[in-house]
């Protein structure tokens, strides 16, 4: 069973949610199943997963794909895209109607650190950069590479990982692949700072980003990790598909807490 949920989890990304600083989201529009939400972390369609995620479908009523991840750096500002390889921008008061900015592949994850630059990645190894009025076209970072999720501290700093390696951004060009996780997907990333990442795969291994390299993994970290959002890099929090929640401080994860019982937790 669980084998199955986490093969669903991988196959589609359904909606990001996160933490930042500031508790601040977008007001909820008059369209049923558009949620409120800020800056960047993981969420996956799970079977038993709330209604309301798998009602993204048409934010403006003309989109052509499920919603898969949104960043809300300010709440004037949030981009979300879908499987449909498109991407929509909320301005404060309503949100756009769906572009296409990836013809060739499908959208995963979107991360934007501020409002005039976000990361979007997709499943054939290509990145799609926004500069606060259009997209680029796809760059291809890591030609046949399975993104799972991209994440931005900043315009000149965004980590992307591909299962056991993660590729990184400096502000102009991508690195090659560094292995960082060997024989495991590395699932759930997030970089509160150019200098702090943290990072986790679905065997309970641990990984951390200190600004000059990536620690070896380790063990701890609570199994079936759906998402991991750290504001700070001092605390991190995360859900799994069991419907438990984990807070990490010091170096130490907390003991898993069930909070929504019998209930895949699909971001935070």
């Amino acid at each position: 069973m669980m084998a199955a949920l986490r093969a669903g989890a991988r196959k589609r990304r359904a909606w990001w949610v996160a933490c930042i600083a500031l508790a601040v989201v977008a007001p909820v529009l008059p369209v049923v199943g558009v949620a409120a939400t800020s800056a960047t972390a993981q969420a996956s369609r799970v079977p038993g997963a709330r209604t309301e995620f798998t009602q993204q479908r048409n934010v403006t009523g003309a989109g052509n794909g499920y919603l898969t991840s949104v960043s809300c750096p300010a709440i004037s500002f949030c981009a979300a895209i879908d499987d449909g390889r498109a991407a929509v921008i909320y301005n404060g008061s309503g949100w756009s109607k769906p572009q296409l900015i990836d013809p060739q592949s499908f959208l995963v994850s979107v991360s934007c650190p501020a409002a005039n630059f976000c990361v979007a990645v997709d499943f054939n190894g290509q990145a799609v950069t926004y500069n606060g009025k259009t997209w680029s076209a796809p760059v291809t970072v890591d030609p046949g590479a399975f993104f799972e999720i991209v994440s931005c501290a900043s315009a000149t700093f965004c980590v992307a990982s591909e299962g056991a390696q993660v590729v990184t951004f400096n502000g102009t060009t991508w690195s090659a692949p560094l292995t960082v996780d060997a024989g495991n997907d590395m699932d759930v990333l997030s970089c509160p700072s150019n200098s702090y990442c943290l990072g986790a795969d679905r065997q309970g291994n641990t990984l951390t980003f200190n600004g000059s390299g990536w620690s070896t993994p380790e063990a701890g970290a609570p199994t079936w990790l759906n998402s991991v959002s750290c504001p700070a890099a001092n605390f991190c929090a995360a859900v799994t598909a069991l419907g438990t929640a984990a807070t990490y401080q010091a170096g130490h994860w907390s003991a898993p807490v069930t909070v929504d019982q019998d209930q895949p937790i699909g971001g935070v």
